[in-house]
């Protein structure tokens, strides 16, 4: 949990940090329960540092995941998969990912999961050019977002609609998004670097 804080903060290398102490008190203890999840949340570390080279652990974490038929831990993997396809440009691929995470989140009644589901399927589709199916998928998830209480969410979606709307030559209703963007991100607070230490 303080890692997908960290993480929301933009502090991402911090939130690296956290994930791999995380793996390693894990490997200590001899706890798996959480392993895929915690292999996800590494490599969602990974990728917001710029390292695209992650999608063979992804693909064995989302494996290991729905062997042991743990659905909720599959959420996130199949979050970071989709999050890796909008980074490589496999548009068609990233759909593909949101929309088994959409099916998944659907049937386990996981709304905040479920929203963001909606929005990287918007951004896959807004990178592929879909830019109507796309504005749909975002606007679901900025809304959810709103709802649930997610503001960096939020603060993505509306960005994203922001970028949409531009490159249909919308400038009004874009800079409304980058305004609606910028309120929401007023909403992140940032603790101090004392707050972010796990004692040990």
């Amino acid at each position: 949990m303080l890692g997908d804080l960290v993480a929301e903060l933009g502090e991402h290398e911090h939130a690296l940090d956290l994930r791999e102490q995380a793996l390693r008190l894990a490997d200590e203890v001899g706890s798996t329960f959480w392993l895929p999840r915690q292999q996800a949340n590494l490599v969602l570390a990974r990728l917001a540092m710029g390292d695209v080279a992650v999608g063979p652990l992804l693909e064995e974490a989302l494996g290991f995941a729905r062997r042991r038929e743990q659905g909720f831990h599959a959420t996130r993997c199949l979050e970071g998969l989709a999050v890796l396809e909008v980074a490589r440009g496999a548009y068609a691929e990233a759909v593909g990912y949101a929309d088994q995470l959409m099916e998944l989140t659907r049937a386990g009644g996981m709304t905040a999961h479920e929203a963001i589901a909606h929005f990287w399927r918007g951004r896959a589709l807004l990178g592929g050019g879909q830019r109507a199916k796309a504005a749909a998928d975002l606007e679901q998830a900025a809304d959810a977002a709103q709802v649930i209480g997610r503001p960096y969410l939020l603060t993505s979606a509306h960005h994203a609609l922001a970028e949409l709307c531009a490159a249909e030559g919308r400038i009004a209703e874009s800079e409304r998004h980058h305004a609606a963007a910028r309120a929401a991100s007023l909403l992140i607070q940032r603790p101090s670097a004392d707050d972010l230490v796990i004692p040990l």
